[in-house]
């Protein structure tokens, strides 16, 4: 029958025991329960099953709420977890969020970066080469500037020195006047981007040219590194070696020339203003060094100057055709290089890495035997279009 049957007999007998007690009294009740027990006897028996009635009902009351408990903290315990997990869930969206926010922003300045440099190294003018090995050219317009020092305090400034530099220099010079200030006429020409390269002067060297002359590198090293330790006459055979390997007219650039491709239009003491710093060029000895090591840089290490060409400031001094003047004055208004003056001296621009930043400015003008070579001069080409 199960425990539900007889707990429902169990609650109608004590039903009828009630009525009966009700209305006959207890004697004729527990009378009518049992024939051959005593009254009291059934009344104790009945008492008892009473009280285990009660107390089956207060077990399964006491049961049904632990049940309840267990069912309320089950609840509770997934209720918890569902929002533990909608909160795991939201703290997931909020880093991916910001990752990706992060990741935004990383490739905004990536790009923004890119961009800059992308400025920084772009070329208003075509660039080009006649052959592999050969320098990469910029093509640049005919013109005109102010060739000289534009500003008179330099001018003064190196006036007061002269005697002084010449005892430290011996040979090497850095007393030119860069007066009188004069409008020049430049035509259109190409002119190296880049300083002469080892690279390329071991490929004038591997072809048969330039003399068998294998220029020492002094331990910094070759490749894109600015050619060093050659001689006026040595540089001419290199632009010579250029012209019977492309058939165009390589040459060395002239004082003119130099000075107009390295202002790039403007008239401050440097390409890119008043002031250098050594994040702008190479150079070294006064005003701090930049950076500990006594050398060159490769080149283009540095930013171009407006016209895309590198280094034109510092890293190493560069030869140019002309003959040696003590100042501009005679000098040819139409960019030719000058061949009156001292040939046995030949003019060289833009300082070097061992060079002081005044030695660096666009007008500055230094000069020395054409047979030297020294391990802060070099060389850029020019060609005829």
């Amino acid at each position: 029958m199960g425990w539900i049957g007889a707990r429902a007999i169990i609650i109608f007998a004590v039903q009828l025991m009630l009525v009966g007690l009700s209305i006959t009294g207890p004697t004729t009740a527990l009378a009518q329960i049992g024939g051959s027990e005593s009254a009291e006897e059934r009344r104790l028996r009945l008492e008892q099953a009473i009280e285990a009635a009660r107390e089956r009902q207060a077990a399964e009351a006491a049961a049904a709420e632990q049940r309840a408990a267990e069912e309320a903290a089950e609840q509770a315990e997934a209720e918890q977890a569902a929002a533990e997990k909608r909160r795991a869930a939201q703290r997931a969206a909020a880093q991916r969020r910001k990752a990706e926010e992060e990741a935004a922003e990383q490739a905004r300045l990536a790009a923004e970066a890119a961009a800059a440099r992308e400025a920084a190294t772009k070329v208003p003018y075509a660039t080009f080469r006649d052959c592999p090995e050969c320098p990469e050219l910029v093509r640049i317009p005919a013109g005109s500037f102010r060739m000289g020092n534009l500003q008179k305090e330099d001018a003064a400034l190196t006036a007061r020195m002269a005697d002084a530099l010449r005892g430290v220099l011996g040979t090497r010079t850095s007393t030119n006047l860069e007066v009188p200030v004069r409008t020049v006429q430049v035509p259109s020409f190409s002119v190296g981007r880049h300083e002469v390269t080892f690279d390329q002067w071991d490929a004038c060297l591997a072809d048969g040219g330039c003399g068998g002359y294998r220029p020492p590198d002094l331990g910094w090293g070759r490749g894109a590194r600015p050619v060093i330790n050659v001689s006026w006459g040595e540089a001419q055979i290199f632009v010579e070696w250029l012209s019977a390997r492309t058939g165009r007219p390589y040459r060395l650039l002239s004082e003119a020339e130099w000075e107009y491709v390295t202002r790039a239009g403007t008239d401050t003491r440097y390409s890119f203003g008043e002031a250098i710093d050594c994040a702008k060029a190479r150079y070294g000895q006064a005003d701090g060094d930049c950076g500990s090591a006594r050398e060159s840089s490769p080149v283009g290490s540095f930013e171009p100057n407006p016209w895309g060409l590198f280094d034109v400031h510092g890293n190493v001094w560069e030869w140019v055709a002309d003959c040696h003047n003590p100042s501009l004055d005679g000098a040819p208004t139409d960019a030719r290089a000058r061949g009156d003056g001292d040939c046995t001296r030949r003019m060289y621009r833009g300082g070097a890495w061992s060079s002081v930043p005044d030695w660096l400015r666009s007008s500055f003008r230094g000069d020395d035997n054409a047979s030297v070579r020294y391990h802060d001069l070099g060389l850029r080409v020019a060609r005829d279009d």
